[in-house]
């Protein structure tokens, strides 16, 4: 019962000792590590935004550029011989090409992205790279097999046109395009430019510059975003994981991601369902939800150059709890562990001394029984290693020796036994001589000292006459 007691109080104190960790990990770094994501999750969302705008800055300056070149201008205004639309086109169809040839094979000074000049800057080759005229039909654009486009009223479909043509400023808008009714419509940011001869000149046509939107797009921003918080001495795979995921929406509907399909389709029943709740929701408020059995933290911005309030387009930046908390699971792992490989070996250890320290006294209880049955000329092994025992052997051997009435070793201290010795002996020699008196408990029987039988009481003496002078007289 002793060894249980101090083994459940071993186990015990180990218990409380990992609860105590677990649960201060649990609790307080737990906290800081969501609280911390959510932070770095905001930051992300801003640094895409601002990310996006510049692309934006950068296409509508490439668009300028284009709508202000005179060639396009005499293109536009010029009078041809036999088709003149045709051959219209084909003059404009050259000039585009011309641009966007100059745009594609420009080499960049500056290796990042962020250090090159609007004009400079990647994506440098535009998916969408029209021109419309006045009234709004197409006259050119670029691209394979697509001359059945040719004269389609553009404005129609995205009224943005005639606005950008009456105001004279250009502007970005987000389109949904196909050059074909019968293809699924693509996501576009576009930038409209309109072309004249100077700024007071009347408008003839717009420009139109649009970078497609799509699952490519959405890799490599978060590729960007994973290698903008790696550092030479950092672990790629972490800042990979750590990297947002990206998902560009228009309406209900998801047009790039970093996601599969299926969960393109889920993320957008969870979050593009109710765009007013997100609105009031605010732009820096991350919400708690679970895509593929996965948590993740979502934050929604919507972009401000949408010219149709009404489907309002955007991205989401995510970020997975699960992998910011990958290294607080990893240490509750490894103290659970730890303290499972202590508590077995501490229990092992402490059974191992302890049958160490209590194998003496074993022997010694041993050779008590071996006394009690009646051999006692039984003498104790003294013990080494273990002071306690040694001494108690030592004793025994002398108590043994005493109440048998054997000779003690010189070493031995007579008045050691002073709480055995009768209470009439008072000297040494008395104290060696006489009968020890036991105390407590009884001894056996066979150990006894044999009882004297009682002397018969003396009978009081006769009183003697007393005789005296007159009488010997």
């Amino acid at each position: 019962m002793f060894r249980l007691k101090i083994a459940l109080s071993f186990v015990l104190l180990i218990s409380l000792l990992v609860g105590t960790t677990y649960f201060t990990i649990h609790s307080q770094l737990g906290n800081t590590l969501r609280s911390d994501a959510a932070i770095s999750l905001q930051r992300a969302s801003l640094i895409a935004e601002q990310s996006s705008r510049l692309d934006e800055f950068s296409l509508l300056e490439k668009a300028r550029f284009v709508a202000a070149r005179p060639e396009l201008n005499q293109a536009m205004t010029a009078e041809y011989e036999g088709d003149a639309e045709y051959e219209r086109h084909m003059a404009v169809h050259r000039w585009l090409e011309r641009d966007q040839i100059a745009f594609t094979d420009i080499k960049p000074e500056q290796d990042r992205n962020l250090d090159r000049s609007l004009m400079q800057r990647a994506p440098l080759h535009q998916e969408l790279f029209t021109a419309i005229d006045a009234s709004g039909y197409g006259v050119a654009t670029l691209g394979k097999d697509l001359l059945s486009w040719f004269g389609d009223n553009v404005a129609k479909q995205h009224p943005i046109i005639l606005d950008v043509m009456n105001k004279g400023e250009a502007r970005t808008d987000v389109w949904l395009w196909s050059y074909n009714p019968n293809e699924a419509k693509q996501l576009y940011i576009v930038a409209i430019a309109p072309i004249r001869t100077s700024p007071n000149a009347p408008v003839l046509g717009v420009v139109v510059l649009g970078n497609a939107i799509n699952n490519g797009v959405a890799q490599a921003s978060k590729a960007r975003m994973g290698d903008a918080t790696a550092t030479p001495i950092s672990n790629n795979q972490r800042a990979t994981d750590l990297a947002p995921e990206l998902a560009i929406f228009h309406g209900e509907n998801i047009y790039g991601s970093t996601f599969n399909p299926t969960q393109q389709r889920e993320l957008a029943d969870l979050l593009l369902k109710d765009h007013a709740q997100h609105a009031a929701r605010g732009a820096n408020t991350p919400v708690a939800i679970e895509l593929d059995g996965k948590p993740y933290d979502a934050l929604v911005r919507y972009f401000s150059n949408n010219s149709d309030p009404e489907i309002p387009a955007g991205f989401i930046l995510l970020s997975n709890t699960g992998a910011v908390q990958n290294p607080l699971a990893t240490a509750k792992s490894n103290i659970l562990t730890v303290a499972a490989i202590v508590l077995v070996a501490g229990i092992a250890l402490f059974f191992f001394f302890f049958y160490q320290f209590t194998r003496p006294l074993m022997k010694i209880e041993s050779g008590i029984n071996e006394i009690i049955t009646g051999n006692k000329d039984y003498e104790f092994a003294v013990q080494t290693g273990n002071e306690y025992a040694a001494g108690l052997s030592h004793a025994l051997n002398q108590m043994s020796a005493f109440l048998q009435g054997k000779s003690l070793d010189e070493d031995s201290n007579p008045a050691g036994w002073d709480e055995l010795m009768p209470e009439a002996a008072t000297s040494l020699e008395e104290r060696k001589h006489a009968a020890p008196t036991i105390k407590g408990v009884a001894m056996p029987s066979s150990m006894a000292p044999a009882q004297a039988e009682p002397a018969e009481p003396a009978r009081p003496a006769e009183p003697q006459p007393t005789t005296t002078e007159e009488d010997v007289s």
